[in-house]
């Protein structure tokens, strides 16, 4: 079904992003002030997949200070947000080292996207000394999860139920 195909789509970047966070090179670039040697790194982590449109590494208030945006942006400039507050790191302070979580975003909108929300992943790195200095933000490509909807309402309008409505739900257990 398609609630099915979209959980797995999910859950495929949960491991996409659990894998890019196995080890916390983030927060090493970011103690010893390395971190435009990430922009390379950020580019291959982008390429190849569909999933993710833009990787933001920012300090602990939200500045960022490296960012790589994917294919799905088409080639816009996202350097114009370096240096810029990524305000939905309010949101991440208390949580886990690693979640998931629904955000308006102004850098969806100043990159052209239609729908300034998105699910962000979030990683909070660590500097050698255990104490977070940053986050690591990975911005779904909600386009995609657009596409998969309305590729169900089709179905269910094809199969003659004129009157359905689809809708992505955030239904997860605490």
């Amino acid at each position: 079904t398609g609630a099915e195909e979209i959980n797995a789509f999910f859950r495929a970047h949960e491991g996409i992003f659990l894998d890019w966070t196995s080890e916390d090179l983030f927060g090493m670039a970011i103690e010893f002030q390395t971190t435009g040697e990430l922009k390379n790194h950020f580019e291959s982590l982008l390429r190849g997949q569909s999933g993710f449109s833009l990787l933001v590494l920012t300090d602990m208030e939200g500045k960022v200070l490296e960012l790589s945006a994917g294919a799905g942006l088409n080639g816009k400039n996202a350097d114009t947000l370096k240096g810029r507050s990524a305000k939905e790191v309010r949101l991440l302070a208390n949580m886990p080292t690693r979640c998931v979580t629904l955000v308006d975003t102004d850098f969806m909108k100043q990159l052209g996207e239609l729908s300034p929300r998105t699910a962000l992943f979030s990683f909070k790195c660590h500097d050698s000394g255990k104490t977070p200095n940053g986050f690591l933000l990975a911005y779904l490509d909600w386009r995609v999860l657009q596409e998969r909807a309305e590729g169900i309402f089709n179905t269910m309008k094809t199969n003659r139920l004129d009157n359905a409505s689809v809708a992505i739900m955030d239904v997860a257990s605490k």
